[in-house]
């Protein structure tokens, strides 16, 4: 029971307070969330598109207007 939190930039203080809400709302629930950072990281990319495919996660908030990686039309039907 685990939700991806995809951020632009982690250090942008606009994102900390709804980052905690989703937080709380999530152990609520019974959920946990790993909070993925996207600025400067290409190389986690590949890591974020692994754990989605691979089911690893449940669910996933993606907190920006796209996704912030290149996935196949193929990954993207599989997404959470």
């Amino acid at each position: 029971r685990t939700i991806l939190v995809i951020v632009p930039d982690i250090c942008d203080p606009f994102f900390s307070e709804i980052i905690r809400g989703i937080e709380v709302t999530a152990a609520n629930h019974g959920y946990l969330v790993l909070i993925g950072d996207c600025a400067h990281q290409n190389q986690q990319e590949k890591t974020f598109i692994d754990l989605i495919i691979t089911k690893q996660i449940d669910g996933m908030l993606l907190l920006g207007s796209r996704l912030p990686f290149d996935a196949s039309i193929e990954e993207q039907r599989n997404l959470p």
